[in-house]
């Protein structure tokens, strides 16, 4: 149906097995070139980073579409870190590090 649970190591005692390690347990995700994540992260890894709206054309996604992926994608399943910054008079900038993808 494709769901998917995750047991944490009181689930395997619960069930008597040994937990795996969490080096068994971290996969690496590669990203599909040319998906609109992808492009996402590339505008972000600039060194200048990339706005909202910028993504938002690239994309073609809306903004609380951009901020969603951010938070599920990017931060959670990805485990990259997203930081922000903004000069006066500008537009918000976020930049991802980490995850090397």
């Amino acid at each position: 149906n494709g769901d998917s649970y995750t047991i944490n190591e009181n689930g395997f005692d619960a069930i008597g097995l040994e937990a795996p390690s969490k080096s068994e347990t971290n996969k690496t995700i590669t990203l599909r070139e040319g998906t609109k994540q992808s492009r996402m992260i590339a505008l972000m890894q600039r060194p200048e980073g990339a706005s909202i709206e910028e993504i938002c054309t690239e994309t073609g996604w809306q903004k609380h579409t951009v901020r969603g992926v951010f938070s599920n994608t990017v931060k959670k399943r990805l485990g990259m870190t997203i930081t922000s910054y903004k000069d006066d008079g500008q537009q918000r900038r976020y930049r991802v590090q980490g995850g090397d993808q």
